[in-house]
């Protein structure tokens, strides 16, 4: 039996922000945007030159990359690795709050969202 429920794609173009917040409780949180253009290279249902099914598509991909960064972001803190500079930044921003913290402490427990945005810009015809 042959599988046709994968797509493969290439990343064109890849752009990222973070940005490190503190709440008026005094509570650090970070924001991850990520936008990526795609390219589809395989997709073995190949309709896509219906437009609904690349809207489609894309939306899969996006809720797949969101759930894959979420638990990459969950098990880097829980290692308590600093993979992504957020201690660099507390220190350049926050100052005073950073020489007051036991980072190794904090870090775990920071809250951080990626809010993942994706776009199929090439498919041509892949099967």
């Amino acid at each position: 039996m042959k599988a046709n429920n994968y797509a493969t794609v290439d990343i064109e173009d890849r752009k990222s922000n973070m940005k490190l917040t503190k709440n008026s409780a005094g509570q650090f949180q970070v924001g991850v945007d990520v936008k990526l253009t795609l390219n589809v290279i395989e997709y073995p249902k190949d309709s896509l030159y219906i437009q609904e099914n690349v809207d489609d598509l894309n939306n899969r991909i996006t809720a797949q990359l969101t759930k894959e960064c979420e638990e990459v972001i969950q098990i880097i803190q829980a290692a308590n690795c600093d993979y992504y500079g957020i201690g660099k930044h507390m220190r350049a921003f926050y100052y005073r709050d950073w020489q007051n913290t036991d980072w190794k402490e904090l870090y775990p427990q920071i809250p951080i969202s990626v809010n993942l945005d994706t776009e199929i810009l090439y498919h041509g015809i892949v099967n």
